[in-house]
């Protein structure tokens, strides 16, 4: 007795299930129904167009070779939008998640602002009829990053799933290369350095002063200059490694070095006279001079204005060229013993 279409779909699926991962499987091929048969192919109905072409491109071989084998003729597996699905309300009917296959545990994920949740991974995830066609849209993505659904909008109310479907993404792009470089940025934190960078104008001015010079605009690069501009104090490169380690824990002192001498060379950052036994920080590049306390040896900024011109009365060297001119006044500052007085 022939096998009807549905009795026929499940072996296949039955024999599909161990060729496929699991997560693609459940998402895609799991809850797919047979139609039944027309003009030799198999047609097996799925919720959405998305399915339909997801299971076209990357299923429709393997599922028709084994409709084939079982069926005794070369049979070729077709894929349509469910009608009935189409026309009713979605639902939230819940599956739990089928247990998460043993194996090595992931990578960690690379250092960002804001790290990565480990529990939102797409074994974790509950798919049901009103998150599947998200879910599987991010699975898509995870498997083609940059090519597939570039870029993916999730959209929904709060508390469905949204943070937990992008941090899965993260995870399995992570699990597959453990090098790619990722940065997890929530809504708050992006829209407050936007606006931060607005005010202070501090970030394009980097940009395009890396592209002049030559340098490339990596998130470590960033990390450091933003450290340095946002101290007050002229910091010094251990200093700025302590700040920007728990940020980049990765990252390492000669690093630090290296991206503070690649920033002095290209006019973004200035060093401070060697007095201080140390490499000292400045991100100001208008002109000012330094009070110098020469016990604590803190820097305080004195404004061009606030001195007079500097008058040179006897000649230079030949071929001498003055670049800028900086007075530093060494003396205590209040918390060493006593304030500065004007002489």
């Amino acid at each position: 007795m022939p096998l009807s279409a549905k009795e026929a779909w499940r072996r296949v699926l039955d024999a599909a299930e161990g060729r496929i991962d699991p997560q693609p499987y459940r998402a895609f091929l799991e809850k797919s129904e047979a139609i039944g048969f027309e003009d030799g192919r198999l047609v097996v109905a799925v919720p959405d167009l998305f399915a339909v072409d997801y299971n076209e491109q990357r299923h429709a071989d393997l599922v028709s070779e084994l409709a084939g084998e079982l069926l005794g003729t070369a049979t070729r597996v077709t894929f349509r939008v469910n009608e009935e699905r189409t026309q009713r309300p979605q639902m939230d009917f819940f599956v739990a998640p089928a247990p998460a296959p043993a194996g090595p545990s992931r990578p960690a994920a690379n250092p960002s602002s804001q790290p990565l949740n480990e529990r939102y991974t797409f074994e974790t995830f509950v798919i049901g009829k009103s998150n599947e066609l998200a879910a599987a849209a991010a699975y898509a993505a995870a498997e083609s990053p940059g090519k597939t659904y570039n870029p993916l909008f999730i959209y929904g109310a709060t508390g469905l799933g949204k943070t937990h479907l992008m941090q899965a993404i993260a995870h399995a792009v992570l699990k597959r290369n453990p090098e790619t470089r990722l940065l997890y940025v929530g809504a708050e934190q992006f829209i407050n350095e936007v606006i931060e960078n607005i005010h202070n104008r501090t970030m394009p001015e980097f940009r395009r002063r890396c592209r002049e010079a030559g340098l490339s605009v990596t998130h470590q690069r960033a990390v450091i200059y933003r450290a340095i501009m946002e101290s007050r104090n002229h910091p010094s490169p251990e200093s700025i490694y302590e700040r920007v380690r728990p940020l980049i824990p990765s990252l390492s002192l000669a690093t630090v070095y290296k991206n503070i001498h690649a920033f002095l060379e290209a006019g973004l950052l200035r060093e401070v006279s060697p007095f201080h036994g140390t490499l000292r920080l400045e991100g100001a590049l208008e002109d000012h001079h330094h009070l110098v306390c020469t016990r604590c040896k803190e820097i305080v900024d004195l404004d061009a204005a606030d001195l007079g011109p500097v008058e040179i009365r006897r000649p230079l060297p030949a071929g001498f060229r003055i670049v800028r001119c900086v007075v530093e006044i060494q003396g205590v500052c209040p918390d060493c013993g006593g304030k500065l007085e004007t002489p």
